[in-house]
């Protein structure tokens, strides 16, 4: 749990007195020192202090800290602005934004260990953020400096991107409109972060109000052991019989898949398709619209062509064709793994709700998968290390931990170096908390062009408070995928801060987390790190077969998945977007029921727009109209999987060599349709 000294805080004239639980008194510092401090660790070289940044004092005076490094980046900014054209030189629109840094720590810390005090203080920076932002942007002189220093300065490649995903960045935010356009578009976004903010209390608070009471031990035999133990800890904390499982991620997944009381199953499955069903779905509707009266003011038809401005995919007809002819294929071979399951285990028919549950005892059946025994080759402390150390021996990045202390004793930080330069910091933080939002995510926190940049992983696994932890096999996809988006932004160029990884089209962001997950089943990569925690053996070739033909089963129905809710997104942000609750989960359900070979829940227990967070959780950051990108990543990487093996595989190929060095280094240097070209030979047109 986070440590926070408590906010028994008195303010006279100045001076702070602070409680200090740990040393019984009271502290003294002046309101000035403590923003002082606080500047001087977002803007520390090395890795700041997030012990004090997050702690109760510097909380209290975070608004004020962050409005004083705001006020010095609208210098600079201003700077531009009133100097004569003539005079201006690309460097003057190159600086570093702690602003963006203070914001990112903030903006973490609320996501992961969510309290009063630090939602508050997000609630209060994000807008005053958004708002200077869209000052900037909007601004019509700075666009023409833009312009000026792009057409009469001679500029690198590097430079003349910097400038022209600025330039566009301005083009996005609305700086052609008039003024009163503009006052109505900060408007409608100041209404859609308030929005957001409120659909994501509701997920999260009605996740931690959930929770699954079982009595009956003999439906849980096949469950992991470590979730028992936690499950039978919080029902004697309760001073109840039996088991209560809370409603996180890892739960959620394990009941699905081993739970053998089919009631409970569909419990559980429903209590995740209808998260504050009436709330969100009514917050859903309202985004949506809010999104088509901005698309108008941009003089577009949907909101959908808004978002495609900046994608590898020319536009939404094209995705939406090609995913069509996809699903056709995909059912057909779906709807046949789903009868061979069927026949299996004498069914009638099979639904969304128990597949998970049949699939993995149609793997143990017929793949020879020791649950039990395969655990031992997933606990967390050794598999982390040596995943490390197979990411070293292909990308040749190194992992080291370090000493540093961070918001949790969970939470450690690890140097990272390439080609032994030292050059970055890693803070993954893997276990669910009761306070972190519910996912798996990865954020660049500090976006630097120096060796200082720092990136987080951020994930839900489920931890023990009585011995080792352990991992599923999800769980591993999960670490590998977050990792190659790490990967992604610490091997961009260290040229300018505008140039990370993260700066690439969104649909090309997702390309390097899902190539990644093609190392979990190579036999040279296996050998590195799926290993016994006593004796470090890999797991035998003949496991390892089975492995492979396990992940593959039931690939069509996640695929299927997919595309149900890319083209929902797309259809929600399209010319007409739903008038009414009722049409938006329709829509919904109509894609769920038609693009899956499985049988359905009935409409009542089904609410997509309810709990689709990738679309609704922030104004800033989202999947909005861009979801398809999960699967148009995947259709590229593997393409590319396939040329690397072909070619000699990981480590020989001269496929992977230039993946590496062609796009892995060179993301957003140029864009991303001309990267997977050069490694590729060919065009990416004819890969998807």
């Amino acid at each position: 749990m986070l440590q926070l000294r408590e906010s028994w805080i008195i303010e006279n004239d100045g001076i702070l007195q602070i409680w200090n639980t740990y040393q019984a008194a009271w502290e003294v510092i002046s309101v000035l020192e403590l923003k002082d401090r606080i500047i001087s660790e977002i803007k520390k070289e090395c890795f700041p202090d997030l012990e004090f940044l997050f702690s109760a004092q510097a909380l209290s005076v975070s608004i004020d800290a962050f409005k004083l490094i705001l006020a010095e980046e609208s210098e600079v900014f201003e700077t531009v602005l009133q100097k004569n054209v003539n005079d201006l030189e690309f460097e003057n629109f190159i600086y570093f934004s702690y602003a963006e840094c203070f914001y990112n720590f903030l903006y973490h810390i609320k996501n992961c260990r969510k309290t009063e005090i630090n939602e508050d203080v997000l609630k209060n920076i994000e807008w005053i953020f958004i708002e200077f932002q869209d000052r900037k942007y909007q601004s019509y002189s700075y666009f023409e400096r833009i312009c000026f220093v792009l057409a009469h300065r001679e500029l690198n490649s590097s430079q003349t991107r910097v400038l022209n995903l600025e330039k566009e960045k301005c083009e996005q935010n609305g700086v052609h409109l008039n003024d009163q356009q503009k006052t109505d578009y900060l408007k409608h976004k100041k209404t859609l972060w308030s929005l957001s903010q409120e659909y994501m209390s509701n997920i999260t608070n009605s996740r931690s109000e959930i929770s699954f009471h079982i009595i009956d031990d003999s439906v849980l035999s096949d469950m992991p052991e470590h979730l028992i133990k936690e499950a039978l800890m919080l029902a004697e904390k309760e001073w109840k019989k039996g088991y209560i499982f809370s409603f996180n991620m890892a739960n959620q997944w394990a009941l699905l898949k081993f739970c053998d009381d089919e009631n409970i199953r569909r419990e559980v499955y429903i209590a995740g398709a209808t998260l504050w069903w009436d709330n969100n779905a009514e917050i859903a509707l309202k985004m949506i619209q809010l999104r088509s009266e901005i698309a108008q003011l941009m003089w577009k038809k949907r909101y959908s062509d808004v978002s495609f401005s900046t994608k590898m995919a020319t536009s939404p007809e094209e995705v939406v064709s090609m995913y069509s002819e996809y699903a056709l294929e995909y059912s057909e071979t779906g709807k046949n793994v789903v009868k061979e399951i069927c026949s299996y285990f004498s069914l009638n028919e099979l639904n969304v709700v128990d597949y998970q549950y049949y699939f993995r005892k149609y793997s143990e059946d017929n793949y020879w998968i020791d649950q039990k025994e395969l655990q031992k080759h997933l606990e967390f402390e050794s598999i982390i290390q040596w995943i490390f150390e197979a990411l070293e021996e292909v990308y040749g990045v190194r992992f080291e931990k370090t000493d540093i202390r961070t918001y949790d004793r969970d939470v450690q930080v690890f140097s990272v170096s390439y080609q032994w330069r030292k050059l970055w910091y890693y803070m993954p933080d893997f276990f669910a908390d009761s306070g972190k939002r519910p996912g798996w995510w990865a954020d660049a926190l500090k976006k630097s062009t120096d060796w200082h940049k720092i990136m987080t992983n951020v994930c839900n696994f489920s931890k023990s408070t009585h011995g080792k932890n352990y991992l599923s096999a999800y769980d591993v996809r999960v670490i590998f995928h977050e990792l190659g988006h790490m990967l992604h932004e610490f091997l961009s160029p260290q040229n300018y801060s505008q140039l990370s990884g993260f700066e690439v089209e969104a649909d090309a962001i997702e390309l390097p987390s899902k190539f990644n997950e093609n190392l979990i089943l190579d036999r040279w990569v296996v050998n590195l790190y799926m290993r016994h925690e006593d004796t470090g053996e890999s797991i035998s070739d003949e496991i390892l077969s089975s492995l492979q033909k396990s992940a593959s089963l039931g690939k069509e129905i996640s695929f299927l998945d997919g595309i149900q809710r890319s083209l929902f997104d797309l259809e929600i942000h399209w010319e007409f977007p739903p008038k009414s609750i009722e049409e938006l989960r329709k829509i919904g359900y109509r894609y769920y029921s038609q693009l899956t070979p499985l049988q359905t829940v009935d409409r009542t227990d089904y609410d997509l727009a309810s709990n689709f967070y990738n679309l609704f959780h922030s104004p800033l950051w989202t999947y909005v109209a861009w979801f398809y990108s999960y699967i148009w990543s995947d259709i590229l990487q593997e393409k590319l999987w396939n040329k690397v093996q072909q070619s000699g595989g990981i480590i020989e190929s001269p496929v992977m060599k230039k993946y590496i060095g062609e796009m892995l280094s060179k993301w957003a240097s140029k864009p991303s349709m001309e990267l997977f070209e050069d490694v590729m030979h060919s065009s990416i047109r004819a890969s998807v």
